[in-house]
């Protein structure tokens, strides 16, 4: 090849170069507030108690909102953990790190979207994989 081509060619690929943006997202960077995967109300039914006339549901609640999550046993004793930020691990698999509603300490907790109606829950409440499905409305009992 002649000296003329070469040129040519450098040429070619330094005009072309910038139609491919190098990106620098980075899967390992962690982000701020929740997952759009994670958002929802999941829920776990338990049993049903009745006491003195009132049937009460027991169940293990998730409910995802835009910057954290609020978790407990039953619709009356939930509580609300501010998630500081978060961390994609990937395959749906989200590692949160939030703060403790009562003590304030920092936790870190797990949490897997299988598909649309099931998440899975691992952390310092739950030491193995919990299994939630999508709750639509909250139950009047």
């Amino acid at each position: 090849m002649s000296q003329s081509h070469i040129l040519l060619v450098i040429a070619s690929a330094l005009l072309v170069a910038p139609a491919f943006p190098v990106t620098t997202a980075n899967a390992a960077t962690t982000h701020k507030g929740m997952p759009k995967a994670l958002l929802g109300k999941f829920k776990r039914h338990t049993k049903f108690q009745t006491i003195k006339g009132k049937t009460y549901e027991y169940a293990r609640l998730y409910w995802g909102k835009k910057h954290g999550f609020a978790s407990g046993s039953t619709y009356a004793d939930t509580y609300y953990s501010h998630v500081r930020y978060y961390k994609s691990l990937g395959h749906k698999t989200y590692k949160l790190y939030y703060n403790e509603p009562i003590t304030g300490k920092h936790q870190t907790i797990y949490v897997r979207r299988f598909n649309a109606n099931k998440v899975g829950v691992k952390g310092h409440c739950a030491r193995s994989l919990l299994y939630l499905q999508q709750s639509q409305t909250r139950p009047q009992l």
